[in-house]
């Protein structure tokens, strides 16, 4: 029995791999020139810069305090977090929200060095309320922004990788 399960798990693995899916990983940073990265964010981009310094960290690259230490200089220039009322049910209580993350950042290599423009990103999540589980979905609904906010550094990752290729290119 055991044999059959680690032979159906190999054959799915397999076929997982040659249809040319793989896990959600670093973002292709494995050999980037960056090692140190400079990180300008205000009081409210805090959250949004401690997900992507763990997201840089995760890759191999460093925060620096200065910009003057750093290959690249990446600015966040606005976070916010937002919920939005998708549906209301009886008696005019809402059922169905929508969190929404947007992030605008911008990032250089050096004053001549490659540039990623002013750009942004948004990740949205559907979630069911029910009043009657208050304390359970305010921590899910944490729990989702945490999760976006991990999504959004790793489209951040993918921003400058794709910078990076272009200019190696």
């Amino acid at each position: 029995m055991a044999r059959a399960a680690r032979l159906a798990l190999l054959g799915v693995a397999l076929w997982l791999g040659g249809c040319g899916f793989h896990l959600r990983g670093t973002a292709g940073f494995e050999e980037t020139p960056l090692s140190a990265v400079y990180l300008a964010a205000g009081a409210e981009e805090s959250e949004m810069a401690a997900a992507l310094e763990t997201a840089l960290s995760q890759v191999g690259v460093r925060r620096v305090t200065s910009a003057e230490e750093a290959d690249a200089r990446i600015v966040l220039h606005r976070y916010s977090e937002r919920r939005r009322v998708l549906s209301v049910g009886e008696e005019a209580r809402v059922r169905e929200y929508e969190l929404i993350a947007r992030l605008v950042f911008s990032a250089q290599a050096g004053d001549d060095g490659w540039r990623v423009p002013r750009t942004r990103l948004e990740a949205m999540r559907d979630i069911t309320f029910d009043p009657t589980q208050v304390l359970g979905r305010t921590r899910e609904q944490e729990v989702f922004y945490e999760e976006m906010r991990r999504g959004l550094a790793q489209r951040v990752l993918r921003r400058l990788n794709a910078q990076l290729r272009a200019a190696d290119g």
